[in-house]
C-alpha cells in the first residue's frame, strides 16, 4: 500500500502544471478549458491519495513500532525485512505523509475562487463578500481541486486539509500505544491498562482542541453542516471519555457500554436531523406545509428586502426591468446567447437515449457553457472567446464586479474627453504603444513594483508599493484591454511584478490613480529610450544565436573524486577524495533559459531570460603522488553571461563583443532574429485583433451607456444601439420583434414612474413571484402573478387603493388562507397589511419618481455637453479598433 501511494503522490507531484494567471497572462490554460478526462483523472488520483493517507500513515506506525501483525516471529524485529520496510516507511513519510498535506494546502490556497468585491452596479457589496456570493462562484468552478475546499467557507477553505492531519493525530496512539508493538512489549496476552489509559488522554486532548476549533471556526457554507460537524465532534469527545473512564474501572463494562450506544445513538439522530434539514428538497417541501412565502433577503440582516429600509426603488427598477430585459435576451435568443456547452449536452443525450426526436426537444437541452476568465491581480479577461454577444455581456458583467463603477467609468471618460485634452491625448498614445510594441517579452521596467503575491482579501485593501528587485529589469508584459491594464512580470524575480492603469481599483486593491498614469506614459516612454532599444537589440541577438555552437574557449575547476588501494599488512584500505581540477572547453551550445508556461502557438512567451553555454567536451587531468595518474574527457558543464562577458546591463564589453564576432554570424543569425521579430509582430497583431473583436460583438461602453442606464430615452436607445458594429445589435433598434420588446420594457418603466406606490406595488409581487414561483399554488396562478405576463396583477393599478378586492381575488385564487400555528396561509393578512401599510407611507398617488443621482448612476462623460449623446457614445464603442489596438499608418 505504501509502494502504491508513493508511486501515486509522484504522479501527482509530477501532474501538468496548473495555471498561473500573473505569470502565464493571456496564455494560461484555465481549469475551463482543460479537457474532461484530465480533470476526472486528477480528481480520481486525489481521491486514491486522500483515502490511503491514513491507512498508510497506521501501516508506517505499525511497521516502525515492529508490531506482531507485520513481524509476527520474536527475532523478526532485527530482520533484513524490518529494514527493508524502515526504508520503505520513511520514504512514504519524506515524500507523502508530510509533504502531501502541505501541497493541498497550497493548492487550496492557490485555487479557490477569486472574490469579486463590487455588486451588479459596481459598488461595494453590502454586507461584504458573503457566504452566498462565494456558494455563486464555487458553482461556476471547475477546479479538479474543488473536492478539497468546497462546501466550505472561503477563510476556512483549507478545513478539509486539517481535518486530514488531525485524523491521523487521533490514529496515532490506536496504532502506537498497544501491547502488540515494541512499546508494550509484543505481548498481546497482557492487559495494559496504562497504555489504554495513554491511548484515552492523547484521544480526548485531540478531539478536545478539535471540538474546540470547530466551534470557533464553523468552517461550512451550511448552517446544517456546521451543526452536523459540532455534534459529531463533540460525541465523538464523550464517547472517548466514556472509553476513559470505562477502561479504568473494573466491572464496568457493561453499564459504561450501554452508556456509549446511547450517546452515540442519540448523536446519531440529531445528525440525521440535521443533514435532512439541509436538503433543499426538504426545505421546499417544509415550505408547502407551511404554505410560507419568501421574499429577497438584505444582505446584512436577512430581513425581507421590501419591508426594509433599505430597499432602493431605484435599483430595483433597474434591476427587475432594464437588467431583467438584456439578461433575457442577451441569454436565450440563438442571435446573442453564449454557445451551448458541447461535452454535456452530448453526455445528455446519451443518458437520454439516441436522440431521435426532433430538433425542437434537442434545443430545450441548451446549457450555455461555463466561461473561464483570467485573472491573476489585473481586470478579468474572457478566455476561449467564441463571438457571441452573450459572451461580451457576461465578461462586462464580470468586469464590473471586480473592477468597481469608478474604474470602469474613469477608463472611458478619458475617451469621450474632448481631443484637445493633451493629457489625455498623451495618455492614449502611450497606452497604444504599449499595446502595438510592448505586449509580450523583453519588455524594460525599473520602476517600483507591487506586492501581488499577497492572497485576496475579502474586501477593498490598499495596494503595497515593493522595491523592483530585479537584475536586469526585463521581463514579460501582458495586456488586458478594458479598463486597460498591463501587467509586468520580471525574468529574474517572483517579486517583482508592477502593474500599469489609470483605475483606482484593480482586482480589488486600491491604487494612486494619478500615479498610474505618471506609470503609463513612463513605461512607454522608458522602452523608446535609445539605450533601453539597444540592450532589446543584444536580448534578440542572444534570442538568434539560441541552439547554435559556438567556440569560445575557456578553463574551469570542477570537483573530481579520485580513489585508490592501500595495503596496510594484510588489510586492503579503499581511500578516496575530492580533487579541483583544471578543466579545458572548446565548443558549447549557446541556450536562453526561459519558462515553459506560456506558449502561444510555436513561440514561447514565458518569463526568464538566461543566457548559457553547456559544453561537453571537457577535457582535464590530475597527477598526485601516491595517488595515481587521471584524466577526463567529454566533461560536461554549463556557464553564463559572466564566462562570455555578459552583464545585466547587456553592455558591450570587451569579452563580450569578441564573444559575439566570433560566433554571431550575419548571414545566419540575422534572418533568424527577424524571424523572432516576426514572430512578436504576428504574437502581438493576435491580441491586437481579440481586442478589437470582442469590441466589434459588444462595445465595453454598452454596460455604462445602456445597460446601467434605464434612464435612457427609447430615441437615445435606438440611435445609441446604431453606433454599435455587430449588425446584429443594430437590428435591435430595427427589427418589428424586437422593438416591440422594447416598447414593452418602456411600458413596465411608465407603469413603474407613474408614482411611489405603483413602484412599490411592482417590486412586490415580482418579488413574490421571482422567490415563489415552484410553489404550487403559484404556478397555478401564473398568468395572474407572473411579471412576463401582461395579465400579471404588479400592472393592476385598480387594486392599490383597494385591499378588500385584492383580498377577495387572492382568496378565490387559494392564495390567501387563515394563518396559524403549523400553516403560514400563504400571502396571509399580515402581509398583505404590511403591503398597503408600506405603499400608505408614500403619500398620494401622484407623486412621480425622479432618477435620483446615485453612486453609480450613468452620466454624460464628455467635457462638452453639447455634444450629442450618440456621438460620446460612439468614441467609446471604437477605443479599441479606433484608438489603442491599431497600428499606426
Amino acid at each position: 500500500m505504501s509502494l502504491i501511494a508513493i508511486l501515486g503522490v509522484i504522479v501527482f507531484y509530477c501532474q501538468k502544471q496548473d495555471p498561473n494567471d500573473q505569470n502565464q497572462g493571456l496564455e494560461v490554460v484555465a481549469w475551463v478549458s482543460r479537457g474532461r478526462g484530465y480533470k476526472q483523472r486528477l480528481k480520481y488520483l486525489l481521491l486514491l491519495l486522500t483515502t490511503l493517507y491514513l491507512p498508510v500513515f497506521r501501516d508506517i506506525v505499525l511497521s516502525l513500532s515492529c508490531d506482531i501483525k507485520f513481524y509476527p516471529a520474536d527475532g523478526d524485529c532485527e530482520s533484513s525485512l524490518y529494514s527493508g520496510l524502515a526504508v520503505l516507511s520513511v520514504l512514504a513519510i519524506l515524500l507523502y505523509i508530510v509533504p502531501f498535506p502541505i501541497v493541498l494546502y497550497r493548492l487550496v490556497q492557490r485555487n479557490k475562487p477569486v472574490p469579486s468585491l463590487f455588486d451588479a452596479e459596481g459598488n461595494q457589496r453590502v454586507g461584504g463578500y458573503t457566504e452566498s456570493d462565494y456558494r455563486a462562484d464555487l458553482d461556476k468552478d471547475e477546479c479538479p481541486y474543488k473536492v478539497l475546499y468546497d462546501g466550505y467557507e472561503r477563510d476556512w477553505a483549507f478545513y478539509k486539509v486539517f481535518a486530514l492531519v488531525i485524523k491521523i493525530v487521533l490514529i496515532m496512539p490506536v496504532v502506537l500505544f498497544v501491547n502488540t508493538n515494541k512499546v508494550g512489549d509484543r505481548d498481546p496476552t497482557e492487559s495494559n491498562k496504562s497504555l489504554l489509559a495513554a491511548q484515552s488522554i492523547w484521544t480526548i486532548v485531540v478531539l478536545l482542541v478539535y471540538s474546540g476549533f470547530s466551534t470557533y471556526s464553523q468552517p461550512f457554507i451550511k448552517d446544517s453542516d456546521d451543526q452536523v460537524d459540532l455534534v459529531s465532534r463533540y460525541t465523538a469527545l464523550a464517547v472517548a471519555v466514556l472509553g476513559c473512564i470505562a477502561s479504568q474501572v473494573d466491572g464496568g463494562e457493561v453499564a459504561f457500554g450501554v452508556l456509549l450506544n446511547l450517546v452515540t445513538f442519540v448523536g446519531g439522530i440529531v445528525i440525521v436531523f440535521y443533514v435532512l434539514s439541509g436538503f433543499r428538497a426538504i426545505q421546499v417541501l417544509l415550505q408547502k406545509i407551511r404554505q410560507k412565502v419568501s421574499f429577497t433577503p438584505t444582505r446584512d440582516t436577512n430581513e425581507p428586502m421590501i419591508f426594509s429600509t433599505q430597499l432602493d426603488m431605484e435599483r430595483e427598477r433597474k434591476f427587475r426591468i432594464w437588467h431583467e430585459f438584456w439578461d433575457t435576451i442577451f441569454s436565450q435568443d440563438e442571435e446573442f446567447r453564449i454557445p451551448a456547452d458541447n461535452a454535456k449536452a452530448n453526455k445528455q443525450n446519451e443518458e437520454d437515449g439516441d436522440g431521435d426526436g426532433d430538433g425542437d426537444e434537442k434545443k430545450d437541452k441548451y446549457e450555455p457553457k461555463i466561461l473561464g476568465y483570467q485573472y491573476g491581480g489585473s481586470p478579468p479577461y474572457l478566455l476561449n472567446f467564441d463571438g457571441t454577444v452573450g459572451e461580451r455581456h457576461a465578461e462586462n458583467k464580470e468586469i464590473i464586479e471586480h473592477e468597481s463603477f469608478h474604474s470602469y467609468r474613469d477608463f472611458l471618460a478619458v475617451f469621450a474627453s474632448d481631443e484637445s485634452d493633451e493629457g489625455n491625448q498623451a495618455l492614449i498614445e502611450s497606452m497604444k504603444y504599449i499595446i502595438c510594441s510592448l505586449n509580450g517579452v523583453d519588455v524594460f521596467w525599473d520602476g517600483s513594483c507591487m506586492n501581488l503575491n499577497d492572497e485576496m482579501q475579502e474586501q477593498v485593501e490598499q495596494a503595497r508599493e515593493v522595491d523592483n528587485c530585479s537584475v536586469t529589469k526585463f521581463g514579460k508584459l501582458y495586456i488586458i484591454p478594458f479598463p486597460f491594464c498591463a501587467v509586468f512580470v520580471s525574468d529574474d524575480s517572483e517579486n517583482a511584478k508592477a502593474v500599469f492603469s489609470i483605475s483606482p481599483v484593480i482586482a480589488g486593491r486600491m491604487y494612486d490613480a494619478e500615479k498610474g498614469r505618471a506609470n503609463v506614459l513612463s513605461l512607454a516612454d522608458r522602452n523608446k529610450d535609445s539605450e533601453i532599444q539597444r540592450r532589446k537589440e543584444t536580448r534578440l541577438k542572444l534570442r538568434a544565436l539560441d541552439g547554435s555552437m559556438c567556440h569560445w574557449p575557456i578553463q574551469k575547476w570542477v570537483s573530481k573524486s579520485i580513489s585508490r588501494t592501500v595495503k596496510q599488512g594484510e588489510e586492503t584500505k579503499h581511500e578516496r577524495k575530492t580533487v579541483q581540477v583544471l578543466f579545458s572547453f572548446n565548443d558549447g551550445r549557446f541556450g536562453v533559459s526561459q519558462g515553459s508556461d506560456a506558449q502561444w502557438k510555436d513561440v514561447n512567451v514565458s518569463r526568464g531570460f538566461t543566457p548559457n553555454l553547456h559544453y561537453n567536451d571537457g577535457t582535464g587531468s590530475h597527477s598526485e603522488r601516491g595517488w595515481g595518474d587521471y584524466s577526463w574527457n567529454n566533461e560536461s558543464i554549463t556557464v553564463h553571461g559572466d564566462d562570455f562577458g555578459l552583464n545585466a546591463q547587456y553592455e558591450e564589453t570587451e569579452v563580450f563583443m569578441r564573444f559575439m564576432h566570433l560566433n554571431y554570424k550575419q548571414d545566419i543569425h540575422e534572418s533568424k532574429k527577424q524571424d523572432i521579430i516576426a514572430q512578436f509582430v504576428k504574437y502581438r497583431q493576435h491580441y491586437m485583433a481579440k481586442f478589437v473583436e470582442k469590441e466589434q460583438v459588444l462595445s465595453y461602453a454598452f454596460w455604462y451607456y445602456v445597460y446601467n442606464n434605464d434612464s435612457v430615452s427609447s430615441e437615445n436607445l435606438k440611435a445609441l444601439l446604431q453606433c454599435e458594429q455587430n449588425e446584429k445589435l443594430k437590428n435591435l433598434a430595427t427589427d418589428p420583434q424586437y422593438i416591440e420588446s422594447v416598447n414593452m420594457i418602456y411600458d413596465k418603466l411608465r407603469f413603474f414612474n407613474t408614482s411611489q406606490k405603483h413602484s412599490f406595488w411592482f417590486i412586490f409581487w415580482h418579488d413574490l413571484w421571482m422567490n415563489n414561483m415552484l410553489m404550487q399554488p403559484f404556478a397555478e396562478n401564473e398568468a395572474f402573478l407572473s411579471p412576463f405576463k401582461h395579465t400579471s396583477i404588479c400592472y393592476n393599478d385598480s387594486l392599490i387603493e383597494n385591499k378588500q378586492a385584492l383580498i377577495e381575488e387572492l382568496t378565490q385564487r387559494g392564495l390567501h388562507k387563515r394563518s396559524n400555528a403549523i400553516t403560514k396561509g400563504w400571502i396571509n393578512s399580515v402581509i398583505v397589511d404590511l403591503l398597503y401599510a408600506k405603499m400608505e407611507q408614500f403619500g398620494g398617488n401622484q407623486e412621480v419618481i425622479e432618477v435620483a443621482p446615485r453612486a453609480s448612476t450613468t452620466t454624460r462623460l464628455a467635457s462638452d455637453i453639447s455634444v450629442p449623446l450618440e456621438q460620446e457614445y460612439a468614441q467609446c464603442c471604437n477605443l479599441m479598433s479606433a484608438k489603442i489596438a491599431t497600428q499606426s499608418d
